[in-house]
């Protein structure tokens, strides 16, 4: 079964910022409240989403599975088994042809290309790092991009009408290696702009996804596992140096 609201819960923080696809942030932002339910819209939109759609299509292929299922969706966004079926020889063929129309340094290419390998799992961190690490040279701006772009979780504290406050842990750079700091507080966006819809509905003690600084789904114990598991195992093989 597809999945195409999950889909967008995740990916118009970053076509609103106009950082991914088409310019279609409003009709993504209705279809999460169901008020815009053109299906065939919505695929085309988000086929052209550069990042995202490739290892979309690479992790269903590898399972047998459409684009936009929903276990492929989970995949790519959250983590889960399906990437463990993704072999690196297809992995590294599908981001060669990702990267053949990135305006990109043939170099800066090569090095994308190279950090592919079984160490790594194709969950969307892998592409986030990977992406502003070869493409950033300010260390406090990559900084920024890894903890705005990688799906990151936290705990409500307190839900307001707009807003969310919650408890989560940075990414942090040390000696080299990218790992998780302290324990910081933060307010997320709970509506999109224009907006008085609530994106989750949670509350105190419940787990959320964030991405650029909105709140996406809330989390389920197994959701919560999947993406800390994948997360941090792209984290912990990247190297600065």
């Amino acid at each position: 079964m597809e999945d195409l609201e999950l889909v967008a819960r995740f990916c118009f923080a970053p076509n609103l910022k106009k950082y991914c696809g088409p310019e279609v942030s409003a009709k993504i932002v209705d279809s999460i409240f169901g008020d815009f339910q053109d299906s065939e819209f919505l695929r085309n939109a988000f086929s052209k989403f550069e990042g995202m759609f490739p290892y979309l299509n690479l992790i269903a292929s590898s399972n047998g599975k459409s684009a936009f299922d929903s276990e492929a969706v989970q995949a790519y966004w959250l983590g889960n088994s399906l990437l463990e079926n993704v072999k690196t020889k297809d992995w590294k063929e599908a981001a060669f042809k990702m990267l053949e129309n990135r305006d990109w340094p043939e170099e800066v290419k090569q090095k994308y290309l190279s950090q592919i390998s079984p160490n790594f799992n194709p969950q969307h961190s892998f592409h986030a790092i990977n992406t502003f690490l070869h493409t950033v040279k300010e260390p406090e701006v990559l900084l920024d991009r890894f903890n705005n772009c990688i799906i990151s979780w936290g705990r409500v504290l307190q839900v307001e009408k707009a807003e969310l406050t919650v408890v989560k842990k940075q990414i942090i750079l040390n000696a080299g290696k990218l790992e998780l700091g302290e324990f910081v507080v933060e307010r997320v966006k709970n509506t999109p702009p224009e907006s008085s819809k609530q994106l989750v509905d949670c509350e105190k003690g419940d787990f959320v996804a964030m991405h650029w600084g909105f709140a996406c789904k809330k989390l389920s114990q197994a959701e919560l596992e999947n993406l800390q598991h994948y997360t941090l195992k792209n984290l912990k093989e990247f190297s600065l140096l």
